[in-house]
């Protein structure tokens, strides 16, 4: 199996790598163009996440892709990256007609149908509170699946 994987350089990028390879898939990853994030095993490509070339190249032939993309530190930036990638990946997934996306992420972006839950309300509220940020950022991407004409319908 052909997976492309984003967010490959975080804690949960690095494990889903290692259990890809022991998989058996062939892994291609895209990596920041400073990144000095470098696999055996694993094909890199480097440069921005909204480059529609790059995901081009990087998506073409997957079978799946995989976002593991997350803020990176707590002074997380206010011009929403992480939406901004998502955005420009899943638009060339409809242009490729790749139609298997999995999304790992934190529980920031509450689901519609988590109902009042204060166990998954109160986690949310406390990082929209002390990560404003990194929250509009989570809930972006979130949103972005969401809306996107591929996935038919949304699963949490």
């Amino acid at each position: 199996m052909n997976v492309t994987l984003f967010g490959a350089t975080g804690r949960t990028g690095k494990i889903l790598i290692e259990e890809g390879l022991r998989r058996g898939m062939t892994l291609t990853v895209v990596a920041r163009p400073g990144s000095s994030f470098n696999h055996p095993g694993v094909r890199v490509l480097r440069g921005q996440l909204t480059d529609r070339s790059l995901l081009n190249d990087a998506i073409q032939g997957a079978d799946a892709v995989l976002s593991a993309l997350g803020p990176t530190s707590i002074r997380h930036v206010g011009n929403m990256p992480i939406t901004k990638a998502m955005e420009a990946i899943a638009a060339e997934m409809e242009n490729l007609n790749i139609r298997r996306l999995i999304a790992v992420s934190t529980g920031t972006a509450v689901d519609p149908n988590d109902g009042g839950d204060w166990k998954i309300r109160m986690p949310a509220l406390l990082i929209k509170l002390a990560m404003p940020n990194a929250f509009k950022d989570i809930v972006g991407l979130a949103n972005t699946i969401r809306a996107s004409s591929w996935t038919g319908r949304w699963f949490a």
